[in-house]
């Protein structure tokens, strides 16, 4: 009976479009998704999310994707978004509907050679209105990586 219950719910033309509970956990989502994309194992192409963005670092210096999926590479080879732990530490969202800033620092904990690490970063978006997401503009990621690397 439920699979028929479920079976009438679907209504041919029908779009579903799914909206977080909360800003935080929205701010957090778009963020792992830019992790999700750092952690394949193929270089982006150009016709892949993210594969001509670019960023600021906090000293105001610009970077690509591709330079940040460089430096994740280095540091966590072989490892899946899966075994990555964000832990939100604070946020912060200013601004109106259409035109919203958000700041969002967090704890990014993993297992590696045995050895438990973590690195604490933070994330600046902006949200695209539009198309109701959020895009990272400024980030301390690439410089907290290439640390980690050296």
């Amino acid at each position: 009976m439920l699979d028929e219950q479920i079976q009438d719910i679907n209504i041919e033309g029908m779009v579903t479009n799914f909206h977080p509970a909360s800003a935080d956990y929205e701010l957090q989502m778009w963020v792992e998704d830019l992790l999700i994309n750092l952690l394949g194992d193929d270089a982006p192409q150009e016709n892949e999310p993210y594969h001509d963005e670019a960023y600021i670092n906090d000293s105001g210096e610009s970077f690509a994707f591709f330079d940040l999926w460089k430096e994740a590479q280095k540091a966590w080879a072989g490892l899946r978004f899966y075994q990555f732990e964000c832990s939100m530490i604070d946020f912060n969202i200013r601004g109106e509907t259409t035109s919203r800033c958000g700041k969002i620092n967090l704890t990014i904990s993993w297992e590696q050679d045995g050895e438990k690490k973590n690195m604490t970063t933070s994330f600046e978006l902006s949200e695209w209105y539009e198309c109701d997401c959020w895009v990272v503009k400024k980030t301390s990621l690439y410089d907290d990586l290439k640390q980690l690397n050296s």
